[in-house]
């Protein structure tokens, strides 16, 4: 059993840049990942402006921008009709190289091309640069139990629902159908996980693990629970 105030499942892009945040404001947090973490095809090409705006504050632009991607290599979208070994261009979309991108006049970011076999390496060791981040690879989440705190705050916390979006906030605003609740802190006090084999098998009995490009291994004893 592992107690945890903040449990994260799954550690794709998303997971390990919520664990890297949430480390780099000092706030103790467990993620479990049930596989070991190498990408053999990404889902993700490109990191948006947004997301390199939040590496900029993470300082992790340097690490992105120094990935293994050819800086060099134009961005062009290419539309060909009939076979593309065959076929003919009908229209081009320039786009150029990352080494001559600008950012746009509404952010310092611009995006970068950083798949998510590259990227996914970056988040992972900006995660487990904070003490207070673990990362559990080959773990597969079973079930939890939370308990509330004894103390409860003097100003219990507003939740808002609203009906046009899973969203939330304190602060009501004009036009939103809004209902509200409250809650106490709670702290997830037994996480069970299992550690599972890899490579995972499919229903098929083969492997999960076929040709392609994928990510640095991990460091051997770290994360691996």
């Amino acid at each position: 059993m592992i107690e945890t105030p903040i449990l994260i499942v799954g550690g794709g892009p998303v997971g390990l840049a919520l664990a890297g945040d949430l480390g780099w404001r000092g706030r103790e947090c467990l993620l479990v990942e049930r596989t070991d973490g190498a990408i053999v095809q990404p889902r993700q090409d490109l990191v948006g402006i947004r997301t390199m705006e939040f590496c900029r504050r993470w300082g992790l632009v340097e690490a992105v921008e120094t990935a293994p991607y050819n800086r060099d290599y134009p961005q062009d979208n290419v539309y060909v009709a009939g076979s593309l070994a065959e076929g003919w261009e009908i229209g081009r979309y320039k786009s150029p190289s990352m080494n001559e991108a600008r950012p746009p006049p509404e952010s310092p970011a611009r995006r970068e091309r950083c798949p998510q076999n590259m990227f996914d390496p970056i988040l992972r060791d900006f995660a487990r640069s904070h003490a207070s981040v673990s990362l559990r690879y080959r773990h597969s989440f079973l079930g939890l139990r939370s308990e509330r705190s004894d103390a409860a705050p003097s100003d219990p916390l507003a939740l808002v629902d609203r009906v046009r979006g899973a969203a939330s906030a304190a602060i009501p605003r004009p036009g939103w159908s809004e209902t509200y609740s409250t809650f106490r802190p709670a702290r997830i006090s037994a996480v069970r996980t299992a550690t599972l084999p890899w490579p995972l098998p499919e229903a098929g009995g083969e492997k999960v693990r076929k040709g392609g490009q994928t990510s640095p291994p991990l460091p051997a004893g770290r994360g691996l629970g």
